[in-house]
């Protein structure tokens, strides 16, 4: 008895064999045994950095998001063969997630048979409870807001919020829960109220949630009343009331990741209606064209492929952030039939297609290109028809500063009444004032120098600064609309916090038209939070 026992027990205290590297498990057959999962105050109080006034009462008052709740959108479990890809992509997937700004998922012991996994994650502070101001194009807008991305930490969003811009005012309540009962199905609800009408949004469903992910399903219902404008430079000249009512059913099915490729099939319905109606109301220009209503019908295929090369990066459209690129080729179309038979007021063509790749060429430069086109084609021809084109191109200098440069252009034949390309200081030509120019074409051209500081105060925001050149214009529109080429220069100040769920970069911006009308302001100041630099 004794000699078992003596042998069990010194089993228990041998050392496990060292870690191998990860392509060495996966071909060994190890399977994943514990997933630890770690989540890390917003301040770490280990670090001395961080050991800030208030750290200690924020980490408090913060309820830390749940181990339930990432767990269950892991796509690894106990007893599942080690992949190191499946591991990355679980972490690319938790890094959409607002309520976490740092995920890292790695192997961190192994037992000769089972490998144990941990997933690191950093809480942000995810309860927003304040206002902001934005300013672009010479108008002003305002937001007050109750957010939480993550209700108690289970991951549910809920929003109370009062935003003012130059369209409308509006009150809006809305709720998501990413993981129904700990399923993959999504809920996102929103009812809004506003002084030009309000509306409501539910979509429920199970998504494409990975690379290989076999099925989707969907259905969302959407109403809106508001009133919409057509500018001319940079003012209203047409006013009409807008009900736009949409509902679509789809689903998709997908053989997964496949030699590194993804193809999946989807099928839908799509039935929506807008409806017009003028507006009369006292100080406004009223409406001299009322756009035609219509309702649209129609079932539909699509077909999306896309390649599993994905790169991480930093200080790229973000500050501070690991940024996930998605790098090849990445492609959509879909085509549908609308007709009276399903209720539709008219036979059409539908169709939409996207294609964007990224590339690599050097360590110190990336390239993106996309293009897109949607339309009709009715009895009469084309109709409703938009082409798109736009590259980004990004290179280090200056150490690990940045150069900037995007070209994107759009051409639209037969617009529907109700729409209409601009370009303005909402648009970016930041120099000039929101929709100066509208037509059916619109091409520009924007040069930046970005700079990352090192700047980190109270490691709360990252600093950063630009200074950028604008150019660009729109061909056709209608009668009294500027033509010709615009151009701005200017400065600005980037600010990124980054102990919050808001991943945005607050820009502060003076932009100066060079050239234009005699009237115009000389001095364009903006205020914006972007989602880029």
């Amino acid at each position: 008895m004794i000699g078992p026992l003596l042998f069990l027990l010194a089993s228990r205290h041998q050392p496990l064999p060292p870690l191998p590297p990860d392509a060495q498990l996966e071909r060994a057959g190890a399977t994943i045994g514990e997933v630890h999962i770690v989540v890390g105050d917003i301040f770490d109080e280990n670090d001395p950095r961080e050991r800030l006034p208030g750290a200690h009462l924020v980490n408090r008052l913060h309820p830390n998001t749940r181990q339930q709740a990432i767990a269950e959108r892991l796509l690894f479990h106990p007893g599942d063969r080690f992949d190191r890809r499946v591991l990355d992509e679980s972490a690319r997937l938790l890094r959409t997630d607002r309520s976490l700004r740092d995920v890292a998922v790695r192997a961190v012991a192994w037992d000769g048979e089972k490998v144990t996994v941990e997933v690191d994650a950093r809480d942000a502070w995810t309860l927003n409870v304040g206002a902001s101001f934005g300013h672009a194009g010479g108008a002003s807008s305002t937001r007050f807001s109750l957010e939480d991305v993550n209700f108690l930490g289970t991951g549910k969003r809920v929003l109370v919020e009062r935003r003012d811009n130059v369209d409308r005012a509006t009150t809006r309540l809305g709720f998501t829960d990413p993981a129904i009962l700990g399923s993959r199905f999504r809920l996102a609800a929103d009812y809004s109220q506003a002084s030009d009408g309000g509306g409501w949004e539910l979509a429920l469903e199970r998504p494409f949630y990975a690379l290989d992910a076999r099925w989707s399903a969907a259905l969302d219902a959407a109403s809106e009343d508001r009133v919409d404008s057509l500018y001319v430079l940079g003012h209203v000249a047409d006013r009409f009331a807008h009900q736009a009512e949409r509902f679509e059913l789809r689903g998709g099915i997908s053989n997964g990741l496949d030699a590194g490729r993804v193809t999946r099939w989807s099928a839908g319905f799509t039935w929506q209606r807008d409806r017009f109606a003028t507006v009369n109301a006292v100080n406004d220009p009223g409406t001299t064209m009322l756009p035609p209503d219509r309702t649209l019908a129609y079932p539909w295929l699509a077909w999306d492929w896309q390649r599993d090369d994905f790169q991480q990066t930093e200080n790229l459209d973000q500050m501070g952030r690991v940024e996930d690129l998605q790098l090849g080729p990445r492609l959509h179309a879909r085509l549908g039939f609308a007709s009276p038979v399903v209720g539709a007021d008219r036979n059409a063509l539908i169709f939409d297609a996207t294609a964007t790749t990224a590339l690599a060429p050097t360590a110190r430069g990336l390239l993106r290109l996309e293009a897109t086109t949607s339309g009709r084609l009715e009895s009469g021809g084309l109709a409703h028809t938009l082409v798109h084109g736009g590259a980004q191109a990004y290179w280090r200098d200056f150490g690990d500063n940045e150069l900037y440069a995007a070209i994107t252009g759009d051409l639209a034949h037969a617009l529907d009444p109700d729409q209409q390309i601009t370009l303005g200081g909402d648009d970016g030509l930041r120099g000039y004032p929101l929709r100066y120019q509208s037509g059916d074409a619109r091409l520009l051209f924007t040069v930046e120098q970005r700079v990352f500081t090192d700047w980190y105060p109270l490691r709360l925001a990252r600093v950063g600064a630009a200074a950028f050149y604008d150019v660009g214009r729109v061909w056709g529109g209608p009668e009294g609309a500027l033509r010709g080429w615009l151009q701005d220069v200017g400065v600005g100040l980037r600010l990124a916090p980054s102990r919050t769920s808001r991943a945005a970069v607050i820009h502060f911006d003076l932009a100066f038209p060079l050239g234009g009308p005699a009237d115009l302001q000389r001095v364009q100041w903006l205020v914006r939070s972007r989602s880029t630099f």
